[in-house]
């Protein structure tokens, strides 16, 4: 079995699985060998958004379920966020984004 069919026949699967954990790059690496044809762009984009929302839901509500557990666990970081918390660090670190010029 050459590399052509390896990609024709499990391609799909390993974009869903890669967007999953990781995105870009095994999004680009797909993208390109549906250039060369040997994959659909319309099921690449497919298998791509199945994977990525797959991973950030899951990965988000793990986070939502279980992270103060985590975070407890870790020395120094719980500290970190009710500080970053009170004094406004963390809201100020992200809101100047979103901050219309003047």
């Amino acid at each position: 079995m050459g590399a052509e069919e390896l990609i024709a026949n499990y391609g799909y699967i390993a974009v869903l699985i890669g967007t999953f954990f990781e995105g870009e790059t095994i999004l680009l690496i797909a993208g390109f060998f549906a250039h060369l044809g040997y994959l659909k762009l319309s099921y690449v984009i497919a298998a791509a958004f199945a994977g990525s929302l797959a991973g950030d839901q899951l990965f988000f509500y793990a986070g939502r379920i279980k992270g103060i557990e985590l975070v407890n666990r870790l020395e120094g970081v719980d500290c970190l966020i009710v500080e970053m918390q009170a004094d406004g660090t963390l809201i100020d670190h992200y809101s100047k984004a979103f901050q219309a010029d003047k």
